[in-house]
């Protein structure tokens, strides 16, 4: 099974879906096809239940990503430059030292410090 974790194209899945209509069994179909006999399963299933042979929609994001407020970057900026190192700013900030690592470096202000 050389196509393990690779995306089957519309005509590849109609193919699976011709030779189940033709009387192979899922097996077979995955011998011939050089893929999973899952994969060759779940294709037929959706094409038995009519929902066709086109990807499904993804869901969207659980939730957007955030990005820290301008002010607040101003604030790791400031204890930046009166010479705190990454920690004291996350413990004054209430940030996590991460996330002051990821402003400072957007703000080209990472390994600034002297």
């Amino acid at each position: 099974m050389s196509t393990d974790g690779v995306s089957l194209t519309e005509e590849g899945r109609g193919r699976i879906v011709k030779l189940w209509q033709s009387g192979r069994d899922v097996g077979e179909i995955a011998d011939i096809m050089d893929i999973n006999p899952k994969t060759a399963a779940l294709w037929v299933e959706r094409h038995q239940s009519g929902e066709g042979l086109k990807d499904r929609p993804k869901p969207p994001p659980t939730r957007p990503p955030r990005q820290t407020k301008a002010e607040k970057e101003d604030r790791v900026c400031a204890l930046r430059q009166d010479g705190l190192s990454t920690n004291e700013i996350a413990e004054k900030t209430g940030l996590h030292y991460q996330t002051v690592t990821r402003i400072l470096k957007r703000r080209g202000m990472w390994l600034a410090q002297s």
